[in-house]
C-alpha cells in the first residue's frame, strides 16, 4: 500500500450515532363531580388484555385518549391544510 492508501483509510472516521432524548413532561388531573363519575363509567367498561393495576389501567387510558385525539387532530388538519388546530373543533359534544 501507498503512503496515499494509507493516509486515505486512517481519515476514515466512523460517524457517531445521535444521542436524541425524548422530552418528557409529567402531567397529573383531577377529576371531580360529574367529570369523575364519567371517567369512572368509561373506565370500568373499557377492557384490557390482562389484570392491571388502577394506576396502570389510567395511565393505559390516558394514552389511548391521546392517541383517539391525535388522530382526530391530524384528520382536522387535513381537512383545513393548517398545522394549528382550533380547540372548539375537539369538542366533544353531550
Amino acid at each position: 500500500m501507498s503512503t496515499e492508501e494509507n493516509t486515505t483509510q486512517e481519515e476514515q472516521v466512523v460517524p457517531e450515532e445521535p444521542h436524541f432524548v425524548e422530552p418528557s413532561k409529567s402531567i397529573s388531573y383531577t377529576a371531580k363531580g360529574e367529570e369523575y363519575l364519567e371517567f369512572q363509567w368509561i373506565s370500568d367498561r373499557l377492557v384490557f388484555p390482562g389484570k392491571i393495576a388502577a394506576r396502570q389501567r389510567d395511565r393505559e387510558i390516558v394514552k389511548l385518549a391521546l392517541s383517539c385525539l391525535k388522530a382526530k387532530m391530524q384528520e382536522i388538519q387535513a381537512k383545513s391544510g393548517s398545522p394549528f388546530v382550533p380547540s372548539e373543533s375537539l369538542k366533544v359534544d353531550d
